[in-house]
């Protein structure tokens, strides 16, 4: 699960100079809007979002008629509101901006995401597909995690729909340019969008897009994309390694171009995809030795957690806790992200089968409504919790807390997954996968996560998660067979290494089961 991030989804337009106002308006500014543009002139040697702010002002009151110049200056100004968190009058300034720029995809973004913020994903949604379809590089500005949280919010209302409408508006306008992972993720929905809707033609025309490796491992196993299975297979040739080779030099250029945090993340993904996982933990642990990683605390917080959680695939669980673990005891910050380092750091103490370890983080760190990206989300906290209980033999508790996310958080599947595997019995357990990939919105990830577990297990690899502890528990059942051979098919062994990210060799005896389900 990710936190809520507060996006500052600001239209560049604050530190502007008057010609560059006078380039966007259309049409040109009039003669009498000059002593406006004087004024705004002057936001470039402004020394901060307070004097920016004053700028606006007079500027605003030298404008007042409707005119476009006059509403990218109230875009200009709601932007700077929110830099200095008066969000509600951020909004009522971008509401006012819309009303004379009704088409202007700057617009539209920074009201989708504060949409996103109060909890109205359809209404997120409509306006991000909407600026999509008007200017593609409008897009660029927002980061992908903020773009993943209103996805996973109309998950978490039951909108997959309309999810997928969005992914196939994202793919469309060729979002996200710096995060090729994430693309290729995008783009297999997208063909998946495409098949459903009967245009073959346009499904197969997407292929070349997708570069990741574990796209491909979805579409070779889901009878949904069955009618290009042809194409897929002549795209995915022998073993994926095209797609290998071809995901992490795109990451690689995207890195070496920009060299953001962000980017650098996306390459150290990318090299994890493709069987460089000491290789990404080690691009990261230098970036944390810069003073630049404290320029953006909650990319730092995110690097952490993907770092501590790529030490624990490595074999070395106690030294990504420990990393974890320093990170959330350092001093708090304002929107620091640490909230997501978190539920990752529980994670890991379950699988180290340090139960009471995880009861205390939680208890120190309990969700708060103003960083969770969606009510919903607190589900993971009371799964973790349930689990963390049952390894303590405190069953009836924790079987409290399984009834408690059932019936007060629903639609937190994967929390419910979780919870499932720790506390239910087995019968319970086949069932919950059956249901999982009978649902069109989760089948493709319950197909590939059955796949991968029965390849780690016929490798002697450890489990790295609960749910994939409960998949080898349960893969053997004719009812879980019989459901996957509905809905999926194995994948050819040339394929199977990727399951495992291509990394081939042994990995660490496991430290320990989650756990244990009551018979």
């Amino acid at each position: 699960m990710i936190i809520y991030r507060i996006v500052a989804a600001g239209i560049g337009l604050v530190a502007l100079s008057a010609p560059l106002y006078a380039q966007l308006a259309e049409p040109a500014p009039l003669v009498a809007e000059q002593p406006a543009l004087t004024v705004l002139n002057q936001l470039g040697a402004a020394p901060n979002d307070a004097a920016r702010l004053i700028l606006f002002d007079r500027a605003l009151a030298l404008l007042p008629q409707p005119t476009p110049l006059r509403g990218h200056v109230l875009c200009g100004r709601a932007a700077v509101l929110g830099q200095l968190h008066r969000e509600d009058e951020a909004r009522l300034g971008f509401d006012q901006c819309r009303q004379l720029l009704p088409d202007e995809p700057n617009v539209l973004l920074p009201i989708a995401f504060d949409e996103s913020h109060r909890q109205r994903p359809v209404e997120a949604a409509q306006l991000i597909i909407r600026a999509a379809k008007l200017k593609a590089s409008a897009l660029d500005q927002i980061d992908a995690d903020s773009m993943a949280t209103v996805l996973r919010q109309l998950a978490y209302a039951g909108k997959g729909d309309l999810a997928d409408t969005m992914i196939d508006a994202l793919v469309g306008a060729g979002y996200p340019r710096d995060n090729p992972g994430v693309f290729s993720h995008y783009t297999q929905t997208a063909i998946l969008y495409r098949l459903r809707t009967g245009d073959a033609a346009t499904a197969m025309q997407l292929l070349p897009s997708v570069l990741s490796p574990h796209a491909g491992v979805a579409m070779l196993v889901d009878r949904r994309y069955a009618p290009i299975w042809p194409a897929i297979g002549e795209w995915a040739g022998n073993d994926l390694s095209v797609q290998r080779g071809a995901l992490l030099a795109a990451a690689r250029a995207t890195f070496e171009t920009s060299e953001t945090p962000e980017t650098r993340l996306a390459y150290a993904q990318a090299l994890v995809d493709t069987g460089h996982r000491g290789e990404a933990i080690t691009l990261i642990e230098q970036w944390l030795q810069t003073d630049a990683a404290n320029t953006d605390m909650w990319v730092r917080s995110m690097a952490v957690l993907k770092q501590g959680r790529w030490l624990a695939e490595e074999g070395d669980r106690a030294e990504g806790i420990r990393r974890m673990r320093a990170a959330v005891d350092a001093p708090a910050q304002p929107e620091s992200g640490i909230e997501n380092i978190v539920p990752n750091l529980v994670m890991q103490l379950l699988l180290a089968q340090d139960f009471g370890g995880a009861i205390a983080m939680l208890d120190r760190h309990p969700p708060s409504a103003d960083t969770l990206e969606s009510p919903v989300a607190a589900g993971y906290f009371v799964a973790l919790r349930a689990c963390a209980l049952q390894g303590l033999g405190k069953h009836e508790q924790a079987a409290a807390q399984l009834a408690r996310l059932r019936s007060v958080y629903p639609t937190a599947k994967t929390a419910g997954d979780y919870a499932v595997a720790c506390v239910a019995p087995i019968d319970e357990q086949a069932a919950r996968w059956i249901a999982t990939v009978r649902d069109p919105d989760t089948r493709n990830d319950a197909l590939v996560a059955l796949e991968t577990a029965r390849y780690r297990a016929k490798q002697a690899l450890p489990a790295l998660t609960l749910t994939e502890q409960m998949l080898r528990r349960i893969e053997s059942r004719t009812d879980v067979r019989r459901s996957f051979t509905e809905f999926g098919r194995p994948l050819p062994d040339s394929y199977a290494p990727a399951l495992d990210d291509f990394n081939v060799r042994p990995a660490a005896t496991p430290r320990g089961p989650s756990p244990t389900p009551v018979a």
